[in-house]
C-alpha cells in the first residue's frame, strides 16, 4: 500500500473519530420538503448531546433577511437517558420569497462539565422550497352559476311535513294550556271575596320574614298596599293611587267601613315608617297583623 494511500486512511479515521467523539451533535430539520408563498414553515432544531452538556439556548432572534421569525417554543427534551439527552426547539417563520431560501446555520453555544469554558457548534444551512402558485390569466373565469336545487322525495317530503304539523300542534297546545291556566287563575281570583284576597296576600307577606330580616320600609310599603287593595275590593274606593289624605277622607265618607280607626292608624304609621323613618318597634308585627285582619273582618275595634 503506497503512502498517499496510508496518509488518507490517516486522516478519514481523524475525522471519524473527531465526530465519534463530539460530545454535542445539532441539526436543522422542517416539517415539509416544499412550501407556497406565505406559508407558515415549522423549523426544528435538535441538539444530542452527553448529559453532563449545558446548552445556553439563547433566543434566536434571525435566521436571514429572507425569512420573518413568527414564534418559537420553548425547549422541549425529548430523550433523556444516563448516556444521551436530546432537546429540541420549534421555530415558527414565513419567507415571500420564490423559488427556494436557505436557513443560515445556526451557532449553538454551550459548557462541558464545571469548566467555565465555552464552545460553539453550528448547524448546517437548510434550503427550503418555495413554491409559486401559477394562476393562468388567460382563461376566463368560469361564471357563478346557481345552487342546483334537488328535489325532496315523496318520503322526505312525509317526514318534513310531519315535523312541522308537529310543531303547529304542540305549539297550539301550550297556547291554550297558558290561556286556560290564566282563565282558571282569573276566574279563582274573581270568585274570592276582598276578605279572601287580603289574608292571602297578608300569608304570602309573613312568608317573606321582611320584618326578621329588618325590612321594616318594604314591610310597611307592602302592608299598605294590602290595606288600600282590600279597600277598592270591598268599596270599590280607587285606593292605590290617593294620597293617605285623600284615602281617609274617602274612608270616612264610605258607611260599609267600619274599623275607620284602625285603617287611619295602619295607614299613618306606614307613612310615618317610610317617609319620615320613624323608629319601628321590633315586636310590633303581631300588633300589625291582628289589626290589619279586624279591618278585613269588618269588625269595629278600637282597642288598639
Amino acid at each position: 500500500m503506497g503512502k498517499k494511500a496510508i496518509y488518507l486512511l490517516i486522516l478519514i479515521f481523524g475525522f471519524v473519530a473527531k465526530t465519534i467523539a463530539q460530545p454535542i451533535q445539532v441539526k436543522l430539520s422542517s416539517d415539509s420538503a416544499a412550501y407556497f408563498i406565505g406559508d407558515k414553515i415549522l423549523v426544528k432544531l435538535t441538539a444530542e448531546h452527553i448529559p453532563d452538556v449545558i446548552i445556553n439556548w439563547s433566543t434566536i432572534r434571525s435566521l436571514g433577511s429572507d425569512a420573518e421569525i413568527l414564534q418559537q417554543s420553548s425547549v422541549d427534551t425529548l430523550l433523556k437517558t444516563e448516556g444521551k439527552i436530546s432537546e429540541q426547539i420549534t421555530i415558527s417563520l414565513i419567507s415571500f420569497l420564490e423559488d427556494s431560501f436557505s436557513i443560515q446555520p445556526i451557532e449553538i453555544i454551550y459548557s462541558q462539565g464545571n469548566k467555565k469554558q465555552q464552545y460553539s457548534i453550528s448547524t448546517v444551512p437548510l434550503i427550503l422550497k418555495i413554491k409559486k402558485i401559477v394562476v393562468d390569466t388567460d382563461k376566463e373565469p368560469k361564471p357563478i352559476t346557481d345552487i342546483e336545487k334537488i328535489p325532496l322525495s315523496f318520503f322526505e317530503k312525509l317526514i318534513l311535513g310531519s315535523i312541522l304539523l308537529l310543531i303547529i300542534v304542540s305549539t297550539l297546545l301550550a297556547i291554550r294550556y297558558y290561556l286556560i291556566k290564566k282563565r282558571k287563575k282569573q276566574f279563582a281570583l274573581d270568585n274570592l271575596s276582598a276578605e279572601q284576597i287580603a289574608f292571602s296576600q297578608i300569608e304570602k307577606l309573613q312568608n317573606k320574614k321582611l320584618w326578621q330580616s329588618a325590612h321594616y320600609k318594604s314591610y310597611y310599603n307592602e302592608l299598605s298596599v294590602i290595606v288600600r287593595t282590600y279597600l277598592k275590593n270591598f268599596s270599590g274606593i280607587n285606593s292605590l293611587p290617593m294620597s293617605t289624605n285623600r284615602l281617609l277622607e274617602a274612608v270616612y265618607s264610605e258607611e260599609k267601613i267600619l274599623p275607620k280607626p284602625l285603617v287611619k292608624q295602619l295607614l299613618d304609621e306606614s307613612d310615618l315608617v317610610k317617609f319620615a323613618n320613624n323608629t319601628v318597634e321590633k315586636n310590633n308585627e303581631e300588633k300589625l297583623i291582628t289589626n290589619s285582619k279586624r279591618i278585613f273582618t269588618n269588625q269595629q275595634r278600637t282597642d288598639v
